[in-house]
């Protein structure tokens, strides 16, 4: 299999990888932990140093959705991937890594509408706008307008837990619900559900052009032994690697 030599595709995000020990020190792996995702932050260091762009990209040509009004552990989401069928569920993630560690009936689930939803449903925490976006004016939300820890823990969850595409200046519902999550430990989310809620979400609303998750994907298609014969990969990441001292410059330059 040969590195590849282009560039990595504009349509393709993949994960921010963090130095976990170093942000041990401002309590954002706690708060990880706390939901039960001590994984999310720092698996893929230990899974793949490639990521299979030509794989990645094949993979949700023609995206199906199996088992969509099943209960969300039962989930998933199919293609073929040169001649073989590569699956994502709850079951194939975790072969990859325990993202989220505690049982499937611990967590809470919202329906794909309600996640997505800007407006306020019963199944949202009492008082999680204002907790979240304490300066909102009323009007569209925006990332300036959330509360300190609301803006330190907000590009985190775009790279690896929300991660999607365009205009990251704005706040979106699924936005809040995850950093209340992080925050306050509630609601209790499943990280394995938000990414095939937002897989399916982004592949269906960019016509499949955006794909979100990356690593993940090339990660799964290796594991379910659906990688073609020489296929491309990059050994560049695809995301990037922060220390604290760079994270915190970039959070100090949000605030402005």
């Amino acid at each position: 299999m040969a590195n590849a030599t282009t560039t990595v595709p504009e349509r393709v995000v993949s994960k921010m990888t963090v130095n976990v020990e170093e942000f041990l020190t401002i309590g954002i792996v706690q708060m990880f932990e706390r939901l039960s995702w001590e994984r999310v932050l720092d698996w893929c260091e230990d899974i793949t140093p490639r990521v299979y762009l030509a794989a990645v990209c094949e993979w949700p040509a023609s995206l199906m959705f199996v088992n969509r009004d099943g209960p969300v552990n039962t989930w998933q989401l199919i293609d073929d991937v040169g001649r073989n069928q590569m699956i994502m569920s709850f079951k194939t993630m975790n072969c990859i890594a325990r993202f989220d560690s505690l049982g499937a009936d611990e967590y809470s689930y919202y329906t794909m509408d309600q996640f997505f939803d800007n407006k306020m449903h019963t199944a949202d925490p009492e008082g999680m706008v204002g907790s979240v976006i304490p300066n909102s004016s009323g009007k569209a939300a925006l990332r300036s307008d959330l509360s300190v820890e609301g803006k330190i823990h907000q590009p985190i969850s775009l790279e690896n837990i929300m991660v999607r595409f365009g205009d990251q200046g704005k706040l979106k519902g699924s936005d809040c619900r995850v950093l209340h999550a992080l925050l306050f430990r509630s609601p209790k989310l499943s990280w394995r559900h938000i990414v095939m809620m937002n897989t399916w979400d982004t592949c269906e609303s960019h016509a499949r052009k955006m794909i979100p998750y990356a690593r993940l994907i090339s990660a799964m298609t290796v594991q379910q032994n659906c990688l073609p014969p020489e296929s491309l990969y990059n050994t560049e990441v695809l995301g990037f690697r922060v220390c604290l001292k760079v994270y915190m410059r970039l959070l100090v330059l949000s605030f402005y």
